[in-house]
């Protein structure tokens, strides 16, 4: 896949979840454990999760995906490495189809447990 195809994927789904998550279809059932625990050690919510990936998230805090659902259909996953402060964190959203719209969901949001050694739409190698 070229980069200029990956990078139209990646605003895509960026767009939709933002869209999704701003108008409030939001589905946080499939947060994961390490994401919960982390939010209770740094003193968030959910609600704060989501405030903070939409004012931050980009394009190139991409690294794999997108790629079905494990266990779902209709479902889109996209894995980010995104940075809080001094910990890396490891990112992982969907884009959820039901009755023909579109939800945003939320999958793991924790420090990262494996190094990221690639970040393909990061050009000017910020990301960390």
């Amino acid at each position: 896949m070229t980069d200029k195809l990956l990078e139209t994927q990646v605003n895509i789904f960026l767009s939709n979840f933002k869209c999704c998550a701003d108008q409030g279809e939001i589905d946080y059932s499939e947060v994961n454990s390490k994401t919960t625990k982390f939010l209770r050690t740094i003193g968030w919510t959910n609600k704060a999760m989501n405030s903070f990936i939409l004012e931050n998230i980009e394009s190139k805090h991409y690294f794999r995906g997108p790629s079905e659902h494990h266990h779902q259909k209709n479902r889109t996953v996209v894995e980010f490495g995104m940075m809080l402060d001094d910990i890396q964190l490891y990112v992982k959203l969907e884009l959820i189809i039901e009755n023909e719209d579109f939800v945003a969901g939320y999958m793991s949001f924790h420090p990262r447990e494996q190094k990221i050694e690639h970040f393909p739409l990061d050009r000017t190698g910020e990301v960390e």
